[in-house]
């Protein structure tokens, strides 16, 4: 590599470090052009550690915000029938001891695949989207994909959409040792052989469905000096907001019925990182 050539990479990546420290707002206009015009295409190991979690772009935002009775009666019951009652995504039988989730990875192009998506009871790899209307055993998403376009930030580039159960049984979950320990919600970015996390800008929560007999069971999103820890006690059709770089955790409950919630995390990422999002990405998990 020549010395210009070198000279060229290190500036892309100082100006890629600093797209994750700092906010587009503070950035000089001038900056943000010779990101956007640079010939170069930037690696993803150019910009982080193999295993290293980044910071995405910082918005001025409250710690936590809530909004009880979040959708409509109508609308909610719908988003019931169809997720859990008349298509459940997952069967009993499929519940593992602990978290059960759906997960969709994706980046702009993954909104129209997912509200055109068909799941298929038994399939655990693929949700398929189609053209046609989904056949009898498939299971439409368009209600997940519509309370999603609800929840959407404009700013937002790339999403993490989950469904995530709980197992009904009357042990406890969670704890100090549990699946639910204190962490940071986070996207997995991925270019060949090499790998790194960035942490979402914003991550919404959304119950679904609390059992009248949970105990326990509280959101705990962690605070600074200047913002204290906050606790939420989870209730049916209470929307929870939180900054999507703070530490949170689920306190342990017992409950002979599933609690069920839809999380959307939302990440604000520099053009040249969200290039390593992946456009649809589905995954089922149980942790």
């Amino acid at each position: 590599m020549t010395i210009a050539g070198g000279a060229a990479v290190w500036g892309m990546l100082l100006m890629s470090v600093h797209l994750f420290c700092h906010s587009p707002s503070e950035m000089q206009p001038a900056m943000k052009m010779r990101l956007l015009r640079s010939p170069a295409r930037v690696r993803l190991q150019q910009v982080c550690h193999d295993g290293q979690l980044l910071m995405s772009g910082h918005r001025a935002q409250p710690l936590l915000s809530l909004r009880h009775t979040y959708l409509p009666k109508k609308v909610l019951q719908r988003l019931q029938e169809s997720l859990l009652f008349r298509w459940p995504l997952l069967d009993a039988a499929e519940l593992a001891d602990g978290y059960n989730a759906i997960s969709v990875d994706m980046n702009m192009q993954g909104w129209p695949r997912l509200q055109a998506a068909c799941l298929q009871h038994g399939s655990r790899d693929a949700m398929h989207p189609s053209s046609r209307p989904c056949l009898d055993g498939e299971a439409p998403l368009s209600e997940l994909h519509d309370l999603g376009q609800r929840l959407r930030a404009p700013w937002a580039n790339a999403w993490s959409l989950n469904i995530v159960y709980a197992q009904p049984t009357d042990v406890k979950r969670a704890g100090q040792t549990g699946p639910q320990d204190p962490h940071i919600d986070n996207l997995r970015l991925q270019d060949g052989d090499h790998a790194c996390s960035v942490a979402s800008t914003e991550t919404s929560v959304l119950y679904l469905q609390v059992p009248e007999d949970m105990q326990g069971g509280e959101l705990t999103v962690a605070g600074s000096d200047m913002d204290p820890e906050e606790h939420v006690q989870p209730e049916t059709n209470l929307l929870v907001r939180f900054r999507g770089n703070a530490t949170h955790r689920v306190e342990e409950f017992m409950s002979q019925s599933q609690r069920i919630s839809i999380t959307l995390e939302q990440y604000d990422l520099p053009l040249e990182v969200s290039r390593f999002v992946p456009e649809y990405q589905f995954r089922r998990l149980q942790y």
